[in-house]
């Protein structure tokens, strides 16, 4: 008896969904977290955790990637890190929705994801399989900074 193995179907980041809706509610969420104070998010904490469910639906990576692709995006995340409190806030948001999907759904993607954001892929992967979302998305900030400079 000969069992044959399948090999598993090429999976691309470009193919998992992202919305136009989705798009919209990312650049809303980085703007309100970039232009408000800490205050003003605690105050409307309710109605951002609503926009995070709404993108609770989508691949980690594809929000990641989605993010990269947008210099507007970035330059919101620059302006929210340059303070502490609303980076915190934001971190906390963002690595709290990225960690809901497991590393078995995330894996087939990370190459691709590491390739397109300009990241080390054995690193990476080091970081997403040890749950490390908030160094994964410093390590892309820090990416983003550094092709922008040169």
């Amino acid at each position: 008896m000969v069992i044959l193995i399948t090999p598993s179907p090429v999976v691309h980041l470009a193919n998992l969904p992202f919305e136009r809706g989705d798009e919209e509610i990312t650049a809303d969420l980085m703007n309100r977290y970039s232009q408000n104070s800490r205050l003003w998010l605690t105050w409307n904490r309710s109605w951002l955790n609503l926009q995070w469910t709404h993108l609770g639906v989508r691949h980690p990576l594809k929000l990641l990637a989605y993010m990269y692709s947008k210099p507007p995006l970035m330059a919101q995340m620059d302006t929210t890190f340059a303070y502490y409190g609303t980076k915190s806030m934001f971190m906390s948001a963002l690595t709290g929705q990225l960690a809901r999907t497991s590393f078995v759904e995330v894996r087939p993607y990370i190459g691709e994801f590491a390739q397109v954001c300009h990241l080390d892929p054995n690193h990476t992967r080091q970081l997403i399989q040890n749950g490390q979302w908030h160094q994964l998305v410093e390590q892309l900030h820090r990416s983003y900074s550094a092709q922008r400079s040169s």
